[in-house]
């Protein structure tokens, strides 16, 4: 690290302002780094949930149906229709089915899809958590369209998306199945 006396005081240590810039970029390139690798992992956490509450969604949906068949098959054999073994099954399946919905709604509330409008004109869905931050939705749609984040640009009714600045989805009012826009970034 460049240092420098000053003449005033000789115990006081000075840092040059190139030397401060280097420190600056290196912690700026860590912290990129690092939030990288924090939304993998909680990309990755995402994925898993969903796969878990699919399975037990998908779990459910059979136990409903082999309640539904085992109703059936025991009706068939005693010949009892409307007793109340029957009734209480029935009870327990619309409660079970009312559960499931309740879960696939609860699920699907926090997820938002998005409508990208391409440079060729075509649409992508992009899903993504309401809580995502601007910079995600833009890594996301960098990753998609194949195109640097430096050089494209994101625009919502009259505003465009600030990446790098720490805002949320939200702050922009962005709703589940809005339209953005993909522009290219203009050089110069």
């Amino acid at each position: 690290m460049a240092k420098r006396k000053r003449t005033g005081d000789p115990d006081e240590d000075v840092v040059t302002m190139s030397t401060l810039r280097e420190l600056l970029d290196n912690q700026k390139k860590e912290l990129t780094g690092l939030m990288e690798v924090q939304e993998r992992n909680f990309r990755s956490f995402m994925e898993t949930v969903m796969v878990t509450t699919n399975r037990r969604l998908d779990d459910l949906i059979r136990e409903v149906q082999d309640v539904k068949g085992s109703m059936q098959y025991s009706q068939g054999d005693t010949g009892g229709a409307g007793t109340p073994c029957k009734e209480e099954r029935e009870q327990r399946i619309a409660k079970i089915e009312s559960h499931v919905a309740q879960l696939r709604a609860d699920y699907e509330s926090n997820i938002l899809r998005l409508l990208v409008k391409g440079l060729d004109g075509k649409t992508t869905v992009i899903r993504i958590h309401k809580d995502a931050t601007v910079d995600r939705l833009c890594r996301e749609v960098s990753q998609r369209h194949n195109i640097p984040l430096g050089q494209m640009r994101i625009l919502y009714t009259t505003k465009q998306l600030e990446y790098g600045a720490g805002k949320y989805l939200s702050d922009y009012d962005i709703q589940d199945k809005s339209t953005l826009f993909l522009v290219l970034r203009l050089c110069g």
